[in-house]
């Protein structure tokens, strides 16, 4: 999970017709009735030009799990849940920010469900209800990657013995964990596929550690690595983490795990 940053977004979207929607839905909730929301998500975030920059802003991945995936596998997902929150009974969602290009992200369907309407705060009693409310007084568990660097809140752990080799997410503090746990950061298919990409990290650390290569090899070597650490690189996350360890031998790097 990494810092996503976004250059400003397309003008000619369905979402410059959120106001019409959100009158719409606001006397549905003056009437206390709960609103269809698939017919406003045809006609606004449905929109293919919609998901088309949510796509390209996050070169493809997964907003929580940096797993890379063909449009169609991504869901639009909504960062406040917008048609309720689990847990809170008498909460109907943050409806009224149901457009806006600050709550929207692309995540892989498993990321999507795992999360589903999870939005704890860290101060129940600031938490907003409606339209009146400041939601700038919320304090999220959950990290934001619109908002903030996750790599402050998630590490990793490889964990070579028992085998399989597998490459579990960890948080650093509260939040990270409770990002980690909320979203399932740690099913065994996605600890399967990050021990994978640590298999493509040894064999270049493995490689920069014999003797007496060429500079064309070297520079090789380190644009390899300046690539996996790149934002669109799948497990970009991982990637500045492994590399950053340090520049010790592999025997000495793999005791330390």
């Amino acid at each position: 999970m990494i810092r996503i940053r976004r250059g400003n977004p397309p003008d000619n979207t369905n979402l410059k017709k959120k106001n019409q929607t959100i009158i719409f839905l606001r006397k549905i909730y003056d009437q206390e009735e709960k609103p269809s929301w698939d017919e406003t998500k045809i006609k606004l975030w449905g929109d293919c030009k919609v998901k088309k920059f949510l796509y390209e802003s996050q070169y493809g991945k997964c907003a929580y799990c940096e797993r890379k995936r063909d449009q169609k596998e991504l869901d639009v997902e909504h960062f406040r849940p917008k048609g309720g929150v689990c847990g809170i009974r008498d909460h109907r969602g943050y409806w009224w920010i149901a457009y806006e290009w600050s709550n929207l992200l692309l995540s892989c369907k498993t990321c999507n469900q795992n999360k589903k309407t999870a939005f704890p705060l860290e101060d129940e009693s600031k938490r907003a209800y409606g339209e009146e409310d400041d939601i700038l007084r919320e304090k999220p568990t959950l990290i934001n990657p619109l908002q903030e660097d996750p790599e402050k809140f998630l590490s990793y752990h490889i964990q070579s013995r028992p085998k399989p080799l597998m490459v579990k997410v960890v948080g650093k503090n509260q939040r990270g964990n409770k990002t980690k746990d909320t979203i399932g950061l740690n099913n065994r298919n996605l600890m399967e596929e990050r021990a994978e990409r640590i298999n493509h990290y040894e064999i270049i650390l493995s490689i920069n550690e014999q003797q007496k290569l060429d500079d064309s090899l070297k520079k090789l070597i380190e644009d390899t690595i300046q690539k996996y650490r790149r934002d669109d690189s799948l497990f970009a996350g991982l990637a500045r983490y492994y590399f950053e360890i340090d520049s010790l031998p592999m025997n000495s790097r793999k005791s330390r795990e």
